[in-house]
């Protein structure tokens, strides 16, 4: 007789079950338990199991003490890419390791070898009943849509949010329980691209809910169990397109898929899963290495670092506390110093950690997180100045000192699912070997030049500004460096390239209200004369998706047409100085770069012998459009004012 303890971390019930005859399990709840011995005590005295099965370490803290235990020891990792930097350091208590295709690859990588795969997400392959709905939707994706995290995902939802055009499309989130169900039921297309090339869990969702499931054509796991092009569908970036359409244009090919998918998971049903599984677990067991523990070897410093790091990052945060209360910190290395700097931000013991961070990255001017600690606490104390000071020097350090992977790794302050965040982790897991540290170095640098970015454009120093943020873009490109550029163009009258800006930052996060916001307040700025406007399609692309806020919309759309009527006014009461001043300053309110507004202000303030005030407002409208009267206007106002060197520039 084969007996498991599998260690969940999320409420369940104590249940005991017999799986082919020779195999009992008893699931225990790991109510936020330090020490492994008293989840030991949670099993019945005379259960001895031969087998630990321990899920999410990514998520939850390892119990001290499971590496020392004669019980053959397993974890189950789902989601290694979250925290992949501290993970890997944290997981060597295990005999073996369970996880995705793409997983192994990153693991091994770090010199493990006691690996094995099994497709996670199968065990809780949902018993829908109302699968035999209308399909009212051509094309569903349900799921993540935080593109720090999906950035490929991204790219393709604006790709399948443009054929709203011609198809009934709905791009959605937050949506669970029979509601979820029900919307997958009714989609005739699920649009699905895992994160790590996994089979993941709406693969088996999708075949339940007798859809036809698009996968992408690189997943590392599909043809483990499934049949590209007879139970589910494979694309790419060439041909995703072209096979919707065909899929949508012959009913009776789809149906033939989702009806082979239907007969695949009527087979591998959840019961048959979770056998197949504990059979994979019973033969790891029967062929088991026990492992040459490394985490034995580790110093007692190395071990703290171990059991502190999964503290910060675990879900249950009462576990810092009781770590704290356990194990006393002390100062010898960067990483615990590191830790130490996170416990008292923790705390919100804002000061305290500023004039400790400010002696210790001086100890250690090599240690990259706690730079990046120190600078985060400077800004959040809106030290601007000193931050400003510390960037320069630490890009200075960066780019001269020689470092090692120690130098680059660490627990952040106020970088969870960030964009930096989520590139260390992306990087820290890739293929990459030769220029590894060079890749790290330069998400660290782009991090430096992206916040000096924004301390320049609170400065309202907008050249400044945009020469950090550039540098950033150059060395990584995102959405939010993007929409930030395409800000400062506008802002400096630079209307074309703000919206080319604009642009590619709605396509690649294409559900940041931001984005489309000005975007489309550009387009009506402009009255949709920008070379490669296409205006209305952007309300094509808002129908594909519940999750776009119209109201913002509205508003712009109701505000231009309050800014025209403002503007017939004017026209119409030219004489009328005091009128036309208000309205001018009504419409700056709502358009600060509005042309007729600016030059009749401008004339106005000339008149009443305001020169300065005038100039300002006529090179405005230089910024904006090359315009003989306007530089006649500039050249009579420096004239007023005595400027003869800018005068004479402009004359020649």
């Amino acid at each position: 007789m084969f007996k498991i303890i599998t260690i969940y971390n999320q409420e369940i019930k104590f249940i005991s079950l017999d799986i082919l005859g020779n195999i009992e399990i008893i699931k225990i709840l790991n109510s936020s338990y330090i020490y492994f011995s008293d989840i030991l005590n949670l099993a019945p005295d005379k259960f001895k199991a031969n087998i630990i099965v321990f899920w999410h370490p990514e998520y939850y803290f390892v119990p001290i003490g499971i590496e020392n235990t004669d019980i053959f020891s397993i974890c189950c990792v789902g989601d290694w890419n979250i925290n992949f930097i501290n993970l890997h350091a944290s997981i060597r208590q295990f005999d073996h390791i369970i996880t995705d295709q793409k997983g192994i690859n990153a693991f091994k990588k770090y010199n493990f070898n006691n690996l094995s795969y099994f497709p996670l997400f199968s065990l809780r392959i949902p018993n829908y009943t109302n699968i035999n709905l209308i399909k009212k939707y051509d094309i569903l994706f349900i799921g993540n849509i935080n593109q720090n995290v999906q950035t490929e995902r991204s790219k393709y939802l604006y790709r399948i949010a443009k054929l709203s055009e011609k198809y009934n499309v709905l791009i959605t989130s937050g949506i669970y329980g029979d509601e979820y169900q029900k919307t997958l039921s009714e989609s005739k297309i699920i649009f699905n691209r895992s994160v790590r090339s996994e089979i993941n869990a709406r693969v088996f969702e999708t075949l339940k809910a007798k859809s036809l499931l698009f996968l992408e054509e690189e997943n590392l796991e599909s043809e483990y169990y499934l049949k590209p092009n007879y139970n589910f569908v494979t694309y790419n970036e060439h041909n995703l397109e072209n096979l919707i359409d065909f899929y949508l244009e012959n009913d009776h090919k789809r149906e033939e898929i989702v009806n082979n998918g239907g007969k695949f998971i009527e087979e591998y049903s959840t019961e048959k899963f979770n056998q197949d599984f504990y059979l994979h677990i019973i033969k790891i067991y029967q062929n088991k290495v026990k492992n040459n523990n490394p985490f034995m070897n580790y110093s007692e410093e190395q071990k703290l670092n171990v059991y502190y790091t999964q503290a910060i990052m675990t879900l249950d945060k009462s576990v810092l506390t009781k770590v704290k209360k356990i194990f006393p910190l002390n100062n010898n290395s960067a990483e615990i110093v590191n830790i130490f700097a996170i416990t008292l931000y923790n705390e919100k013991d804002y000061n305290t950690l500023f004039y400790y961070l400010k002696n210790v990255v001086k100890e250690f001017p090599k240690h990259l997180p706690l730079k990046i600690n120190y600078l985060n606490t400077l800004l959040e104390l809106n030290l601007l100045e000193k931050a400003e000071i510390f960037i320069i020097k630490s890009i200075e350090i960066i780019n001269i000192e020689v470092f090692n992977l120690d130098d680059l790794k660490g627990v952040f302050i106020k970088e969870i699912y960030t964009r930096f965040q989520i590139e260390l982790e992306n990087v820290f897991s890739s293929d990459i070997d030769n220029n590894l540290i060079e890749s790290i170095k330069n998400i660290y640098l782009w991090k430096f030049y992206f916040e000096m970015g924004n301390i320049k454009r609170i400065q309202k120093d907008n050249t400044q500004a945009e020469y950090y943020y550039t540098l950033a873009d150059k060395l990584m490109t995102s959405s939010i460096t993007k929409n930030i550029l395409g800000n400062l163009c506008e802002e400096l009258g630079q209307l074309s390239e703000a919206y080319k800006m604009y642009i590619q930052a709605f396509k690649d996060d294409l559900f940041n209200s931001k984005n489309l916001n000005d975007l489309i307040s550009l387009e009506i700025k402009t009255d949709y004369t920008l070379e490669e406007s296409i205006n209305r399609k952007w309300m094509t692309i808002m129908d594909s998706s519940p999750l776009y806020d119209t109201n913002f919309i509205a508003k712009k759309l109701y505000q231009n047409e309050n800014i025209k009527h403002k503007l017939a006014l004017i026209n119409k009461h030219k004489e009328d100085k005091i009128l036309v001043s208000n309205l001018a300053k009504k419409i700056l309110e709502m358009d600060s770069l509005n042309y007729q507004a600016l030059s009749d202000l401008g004339d106005i303030y000339y008149s009443e012998n305001e020169y300065k005030k005038s100039l300002d407002l006529f090179s405005k409208c230089l910024n904006i459009k090359k315009d003989r009267q306007i530089i006649e206007k500039i050249i009579n106002c420096l004239k007023e004012l005595g400027d003869t060197e800018t005068l004479r520039k402009i004359i020649y």
